[in-house]
């Protein structure tokens, strides 16, 4: 046993220097390994089949067997009842039974002559109606034939029928004698065979001795009749399988093979032999071809890996692999082979930048030592395990001493250091010993004629080999560096002084500033209602006298005062709203609006001016988005400007108002609102300058078409208010388009449309006298001229309105009587517009009665004050009898 194991290590030894030997040896033995393991592996994986296949085949070819010797017999068998029947149909035999001469004549010698198939020796006995022998071909008594089963059987069945004889040596068949003309059975022919002349073994069927069996089967079971003359065998094995039957009347024949089954052993055995083989001869090819394939791919790498070799052992070595084929080893000699080139070429390169290195370090120290003599930087080293301190020459200067002083040590270094620092320097110093980063500080020090001067340190703590650091530094003189920082700091605090006299100054002027804005505001505000007022008097007096009819003469001096009060009124507005937007005190007035509407009023209100000269006025209103909010009054503000001045350029042709959807979100929309005439038009370099407030193209523009050049300036900042921009394209004696953009927020589905300006009906005072002609109104206004004026225009729906001269008066009138409706002027001796309306609120029972505010004060400031005291509408002066009444009927509908 101990020699075997020593055997099978040296064997396995031997295999790994073998394998450790070159790559060919273990190429050779991986090929054979993979060739055997993947035979073995098909054998293995096919044994099973090949096992079930053989029994299979061996199952089929004895099935076969087994129906052809079932197929012999069962002929045999059939042949012989054929033979029988065609002697029991034989009329000669039919005659015998019917005439007994007849037997002697013609039955007996039918019966000695008669052959059965395949030469077998049978018996033929003819038995008559009465189951009696009659004849028989075989000596001997006829008694012995007397009363069988079979011949009882067959005569009752009328067909032919099977037996084994008693003593199990005869097979026995039986077939009615029939006569046709009585329509019955006559008798019975019997023919008896020897079972073993009948049961011999095929010839010729290539199954060798023909073992097989013979068995009876019949109600009491099966039985075995003979068996083949290999009973005898050796082994004496028999086969478990049912014989087939041969099917006749009577008892069954069951025949089948009764020689033991053959092994299915050879057979695998065979198959694996043959994969074996196969294996065997595969790893060997597998072996030699990898042997060879690898043996070529060996060679170069070798080669190389020796040209390799020779380049380590001789740096300086230029040597170069052979040049091998255009597979991946021939690439990698030609890399090889490049890189060595390269490398050579880099050697080069590197000797010539180490030379230029060497050179630039040693021009480097020159210029250092140069630098340090000039006595800009000082070189120190420390090292506190010793207490040696080496300086430069530069460092004696930095410290005001000379050169040639001995006996530098640490402690008399720290005593140059002034006093009052001297200790915090110490700890710096000793705190930078050890550490891995480069230490800064600045100290003072005291020369010897007893003047200050500044250094900065920065030092590198270097580690030795034995452990022991040493520190490392230089200190360059920042003397003058301080007296700039000091020079500086004395400036910025001067700077900062003169800063904050300024922004005391400023202060005063913002605050001054903002005092005169608001000056200004009031006193823009004090101007509108006193100018209004008396526009107020004169606009409605006018109306009320053209109302009442005069001569046409008159007419034309009338509508003159109408025409020039308003153009006073739209100068005054222009001149509140460019001041308000300038003070950045402009408020939109945003609230849910109908584009179209707005477009439809501006028009409107544009038409009779186009008309008057014959121009065309179109319109183009593409379907925009509802729910939009912004001021709708003044988008048309702009329209107006735009419009009007359209219609006061163009003396022939038309004027054409566009909008256009520029963007869209979810949040808002961007339109675009465009103005085009076929008017006089602008040179373009002085487009731009029309939107800057109280300019114009040129000054004959003013004196042919009159205006103050606010408009397009005010229309800009709207347009810039509304999120949008302003501009124009014009050219000179073709046309001008004006356009403007405002972006507009989408409103929510609450958000209900409100009447838009300039929308006020003319049939207002018609609604007024059907529904509420019978309401009373309540006027308070101080001023006698417009209240006579708004007597006289109230006066066409009511004829009795009562009027209270300041708000005590209007309260008292309140207490004393309901009223429908109070017209409230805001500003009036004793108690004011404001107060008066928070005292009616404060009353009982009046809490939905409609008031209006009658102001001269236009401003956005002066409606929301209206509206927080709890007014209900606002109106304007000079009042428009149309806007006023169809503001009247808007509040006393919402009020009922």
């Amino acid at each position: 046993m101990g020699d075997a194991s020593g055997t099978a290590a040296r064997m396995s030894r031997a295999l790994r220097l073998w394998l450790d030997r070159s790559l060919v040896n273990r190429a050779t033995f991986a090929g054979a390994v993979f060739a055997l393991l993947t035979i073995g592996f098909l054998a293995l994986a096919s044994a099973p089949v090949i096992y079930f296949q053989a029994r299979a085949n061996l199952a089929a070819s004895r099935a076969n067997d087994q129906s052809r010797l079932h197929d012999y017999f069962d002929y045999r068998v059939r042949a012989l009842a054929a033979s029988l029947a065609s002697v029991a149909r034989n009329s000669f035999v039919v005659n015998a039974f019917l005439d007994s001469s007849g037997r002697e004549l013609y039955l007996l010698p039918l019966l000695r002559d008669y052959q059965a198939p395949f030469g077998l020796n049978a018996r033929l006995v003819v038995v008559d109606l009465n189951l009696n022998p009659i004849a028989s071909n075989a000596p001997g008594d006829l008694g012995a034939w007397r009363g069988l089963a079979i011949e009882r059987e067959a005569f009752d069945s009328g067909r032919e029928t099977l037996r084994v004889s008693a003593d199990a040596r005869w097979l026995q068949i039986a077939a009615p004698v029939y006569f046709p003309p009585a329509s019955a059975n006559v008798g019975v022919v019997l023919l008896e065979l020897p079972l073993d002349a009948l049961f011999s073994a095929p010839k010729g069927d290539g199954r060798g001795d023909g073992c097989f069996r013979v068995a009876v089967a019949s109600a009491e079971g099966e039985r075995t009749l003979l068996r083949s003359p290999c009973d005898a065998a050796p082994g004496g094995a028999r086969e478990a399988t049912s014989p087939l039957k041969l099917a006749l009347a009577g008892d069954q024949l069951a025949v089948g093979l009764d020689d033991p089954p053959p092994s299915v052993l050879p057979l695998v055995a065979r198959s694996l032999l043959l994969y074996g083989t196969l294996a065997l001869a595969a790893g060997m090819l597998a072996a030699a071809v990898a042997r060879k394939q690898v043996h070529r791919l060996a060679q170069p790498l070798a080669e190389l890996a020796d040209t390799a070799r020779r380049i380590a052992d001789d740096p300086m070595s230029r040597a170069l692999a052979p040049e091998a084929g255009p597979d991946e080893i021939g690439r990698l000699a030609r890399a090889f082979n490049s890189m060595v080139a390269r490398l050579g070429a880099l050697q080069d390169t590197l000797e010539s930048r180490v030379q230029e290195q060497t050179r630039a370090l040693r021009e480097g120290k020159e210029r250092i030592e140069a630098a340090a003599s000039a006595g800009i930087v000082g070189v120190w080293e420390w090292e506190p395990a010793s207490g040696r301190v080496v300086w430069d020459q530069v460092m004696f200067r930095l410290y005001g001493r000379s050169g040639d002083e001995a006996g530098i040590d640490f402690a008399r270094w720290m005593g140059f250091i002034d006093a009052s620092e001297r200790l915090r320097v110490e700890a710096e110093f000793r705190a930078a010993i050890g550490e891995a980063r480069e230490h800064r500080c600045e100290f003072r020090v005291v020369w010897p004629d007893g003047s200050a001067h500044h250094l900065q340190m920065a030092s590198r703590s270097i580690g030795e080999p034995d452990g022991a650091p040493r520190l490392i530094g230089v200190n360059h003189d920042v003397t003058e560096q301080k007296n700039i920082e000091r020079a500086l700091g004395e400036v910025n605090e001067a700077l900062e002084r003169r800063v904050a006299e300024r922004t005391s100054a400023l202060s005063i002027a913002k605050e001054a500033a903002e005092s005169a804005n608001r000056a200004k505001s009031a006193f823009l505000a004090n101007m509108s209602h006193e100018i209004r007022t008396p526009l107020n008097a004169i606009i409605g007096m006018s109306h009320l006298i053209r109302r009442n009819g005069v001569p046409p003469g008159q007419d034309r001096r009338l509508s003159r005062i109408e025409t020039a009060g308003k153009h006073l009124l739209e100068i005054i507005s222009s001149i509140l709203d460019l001041s308000k937007i300038e003070a950045d005190k402009f408020v939109l007035d945003e609230a849910a609006l109908d584009v179209a509407q707005v477009v439809g009023n501006a028009v409107a209100l544009i038409s009779p001016q186009a008309q008057a000269k014959g121009l065309r006025l179109e319109v183009r209103v593409p379907p925009l988005p509802a729910r939009l909010v912004g001021d709708a009054t003044r988008l048309l503000q702009a329209l107006l400007n735009y419009g009007t001045n359209a219609v006061k350029f163009t003396a022939a042709g038309g004027v054409t108002l566009q909008v256009r959807c520029l963007e869209e979100s979810a949040a808002d929309v961007l339109l675009r609102f465009e103005v085009q005439d076929t008017g006089v038009g602008i040179e373009p370099e002085k487009v731009e300058s029309l939107f800057t407030a109280f300019e114009q193209a040129d000054n004959s523009i003013t004196r042919v078409y009159g205006g103050t050049g606010l408009g397009l300036a005010i229309t800009r900042r709207l347009a810039e208010l509304m999120g949008g921009r302003a501009g124009a394209d014009s050219r000179l004696g073709v046309g001008s388009i004006f356009w403007f953009t405002a972006r507009l927020r989408r409103g929510t589905s609450e958000t209900n449309l409100v009447a838009q300006p300039g929308s006020a009906a003319p049939a207002a005072e018609q609604m007024l006298r059907s529904e509420f002609g019978h309401c009373r109104l309540l006027l308070v206004e101080d001023e006698p001229v417009n209240g006579e004026v708004m007597l006289a225009l109230l006066g066409e729906v009511w004829p009795q309105v009562d009027i209270a001269g300041n708000g005590v008066q209007a309260l008292e009138c309140v207490a004393r009587q309901p009223y429908d409706l109070i017209l409230m002027d805001l500003q009036m001796p004793e108690m004011d517009g404001i107060e008066a309306t928070r005292r009616i609120r404060a009353l009982p029972g009046v809490a939905r009665m409609p008031i209006i505010a009658l102001t001269a004060n236009a401003f956005v400031e002066d409606r929301l004050l209206c509206q927080q005291a709890g007014m209900d509408g606002f109106l304007a002066k000079p009042i428009e009898p149309d806007r006023l009444m169809a503001t009247l009927l808007d509040s006393l509908r919402r009020g009922r």
